[in-house]
């Protein structure tokens, strides 16, 4: 058995505390951000991002007390994650997302949140869940 050949794991300190993230490079003009469901993390998406990354930027985070971003005197609720969400989003692309995995289909259902739900070259896909081989 092979190894997986990932980008490094990296630390993006944002307003709301670090989150840890992996990010593959893509064409100019596109940023997908990939976000788990809870109880996943960026590791849930390893097999799309790769792939992803032809059509732009892809970026895969692990929210606070997910994977190997700890809660550092965070919340992991889910109005708690949705700001160290857009806090990530803001540091890394400067835009907010439209669409999301678990975590981000209740937040968008939730509305008034003071945030834009569209940045016009900001994707995140509905909940992609590959097929094993």
């Amino acid at each position: 058995m092979t190894g997986l050949d990932l980008p490094d794991l990296r630390v993006s300190e944002t307003p709301e505390g670090p989150i840890s993230h992996r990010s593959w490079d893509g064409p100019a003009g596109s940023t997908f951000v990939l976000v788990h469901g809870l109880g996943g993390s960026h590791l849930n998406w390893i097999q799309v991002a790769p792939s992803l990354a032809g059509l732009g930027r892809v970026l895969a985070p692990d929210l606070p007390g997910f994977g190997t971003t700890p809660l550092q005197g965070r919340s992991s609720g889910l109005m708690d994650l949705r700001r160290a969400l857009a806090a990530f989003i803001t540091t890394e692309v400067n835009g907010w997302l439209s669409r999301s995995e678990d975590v981000g289909d209740r937040r968008r259902d939730r509305g008034g949140s003071g945030h834009a739900c569209h940045q016009d070259g900001l994707n995140s896909p509905a909940s992609v869940r590959p097929h094993a081989r």
